[in-house]
């Protein structure tokens, strides 16, 4: 049986001529990317803005980890370990394992995390242009890659020292070239989206609702014939059994280490405890904000309902399909959906395409002229600017923490053991660190990682003294905190106990420092392995 010949690429008008002007449509393309990098090169050497500071702290702790011990991508370590090694159940870390190996040659700069991420988001614009194009035509796909670039959610999460724009490459990869394969079934194109896709479900599982498109893009090409090829099942296999095979070993590191992400371990087993469980109307409330100020804007939402429910030239609902898929992650996964924006970043790869056909449909019906449409585009960026600007933003207390954390740097030994604390108004359903005594306590990455300190976490109404009496026993030689007046006011008994049976390192200003007295033991005894 010969192979099908590949499909005509359509134009905006479903025609299957190929449009003229190749190489200034070319141009234009780069010209947007390249935009987009100017853009995200703002402020790349300041400190982490206040949105997910807490993710990028984590993320960037693990770089330098890395970096300065050991390039071993199966044992990612973390500050907040106690007195373990640090290793961590967590996500798989190829993202930190690259910025750890530029750390080696450049040296120790978050820049270079966020450097990374504009690769990144240049590769995603390509493979964003290449299958919109495919789908709807060139200039949608044009405009696709001009929206993709200025979105807010989109700007601020390749701005940021975060893995997830790695991620949506990767799954991108992963659906576009499965496209690839199933119109010309060249090998090398699956063997990409393989590798591509199983990159993306190690990063984050949910991942796997990439194979909902796949699935659809098999029925297409195959109808169910697809579900008697071996090569499919090999396909998902392969994806699936890394995965798993990751996993397992995450969990064992928790088992030994006591230190998680929350992926299995650190739970709280048969009890919801509050504030991180989300409500239906908190998660819909959340996300419809974001949708209408970060994900489409409210120009771009109206040209999303103007392309999303109309048929692609192409006849191709990859992008439909796509959608329906991640949409079944929201019930999956609430909390993480209702807490980070970023969870929602492959739906902008799914909104851009559509808010661009929807204004070349616009404009072909004679709805907008190219006027008109300019007006729209120059809208839709100044609703992206105001959406941008918050969410790149580092406040004045982020900053007096950061250079708090580097008084600690000062005034503490590099290799002392410290306890930092710090307010939390509910008790969450998992914790971060376990420790020999069983209790479950926080992990909060920024005093640490500005420190350059180890240590252990705890939420203020953990902090009482009977819990620091227990860490003295692994040798806890600090306690500090940049929010004693909310840890007092936790914790009513600590500021008695410091100034009776701790030494004054420094008590001014905003920030306290002590030095804990050493237990009665003869030895301390050391967590972990």
């Amino acid at each position: 049986m010969s192979r099908p010949s590949p499909m005509p690429m359509p134009t905006d008008d479903g025609s299957s001529r190929m449009p003229a002007g190749m190489l200034s449509g070319r141009k234009l393309l780069w010209l947007i990317i390249l935009l987009g990098i100017a853009a995200r090169l703002y402020r790349i050497d300041g400190p982490f803005p206040d949105w997910h500071y807490y993710r990028q702290f984590d993320t960037a702790a693990i770089a330098r980890n890395f970096s300065e011990h050991s390039l071993n991508i199966l044992y990612p370590q973390v500050d907040w370990r106690g007195n373990s090694r640090g290793y961590v159940e967590v996500e798989f870390q190829a993202f930190t394992f690259m910025v750890a190996a530029l750390y080696r040659v450049f040296g120790v700069h978050e820049s270079l995390g966020r450097i990374l991420n504009l690769f990144f988001y240049a590769g995603t614009a390509l493979l964003l242009y290449r299958l919109a194009r495919d789908v709807y035509g060139r200039r949608t796909a044009l405009f696709a890659v001009g929206f993709y670039a200025f979105l807010p959610l989109s700007y601020s999460v390749s701005h940021n020292f975060q893995p997830d724009t790695f991620m949506v490459l990767c799954t991108l990869a992963g659906i576009y070239y499965f496209f690839r394969w199933t119109e010309d079934m060249q090998w090398k194109w699956l063997a990409i989206s393989l590798a591509g896709l199983a990159i993306a479900v190690l990063i984050k599982p949910f991942c796997l609702y990439a194979g909902v498109p796949l699935i659809y893009l098999c029925h297409r090409k195959f109808g169910w014939r697809f579900l008697a090829k071996p090569v499919l099942w090999a396909y998902a296999l392969l994806i699936i059994v890394p995965m798993v095979a990751w996993y397992i070993h995450a969990y064992h590191l928790w088992t030994i280490y006591g230190n998680t992400f929350g992926i299995f371990g650190g739970r709280v087993r048969g009890v919801y405890l509050g504030g991180d469980i989300p409500t239906v109307g908190t998660l819909l409330h959340n996300l419809g904000w974001r949708l209408l100020w970060e994900i489409a804007t409210p120009v771009g939402l109206l040209l999303l309902l103007a392309g999303l429910f109309v048929r692609p030239p192409s006849r191709n609902y990859v992008f439909h399909w796509w959608a329906l898929g991640f949409l079944a992650t929201i019930p999956a996964v609430p909390s993480g959906h209702s807490g980070h924006n970023y969870y929602q970043l492959p739906l902008v790869l799914i909104v851009a395409p559509a808010m661009a056909y929807g204004l070349v449909r616009l404009m072909d019906r004679g709805t907008l002229s190219w006027r008109m449409a300019g007006a729209v585009c120059g809208l839709f960026l100044v609703f992206c600017a105001w959406g941008i600007r918050p969410m790149i933003a580092s406040s004045v207390e982020l900053k007096q923490r950061i250079a708090f954390g580097q008084r600690v740097a000062a005034l503490v030994p590099e290799d002392a053991l410290i306890v930092f604390s710090y307010p939390l108004p509910y008790k969450p359903s998992w914790y971060s660190h376990r420790t020999p005594d069983g209790d479950l306590i926080a992990g909060d990455p920024t005093d640490f990682y500005d420190s350059h300190r180890k240590g252990w976490s705890l939420f203020g109404w953990q902090t009482s003294p009977e819990m620091l009496q227990k860490l003295t026993k692994y040798n806890a030689q600090y306690f500090a905190t940049f929010y004693p007046k909310y840890v007092y006011e936790q914790s009513p008994q600590l500021k008695t106990f410091l100034e009776t049976n701790a030494m004054p390192i420094e008590v001014k200003g905003r920030g306290i420092i002590y030095r804990l007295s050493p237990p009665n033991v003869s030895s301390a005894l050391v967590e972990g392995h």
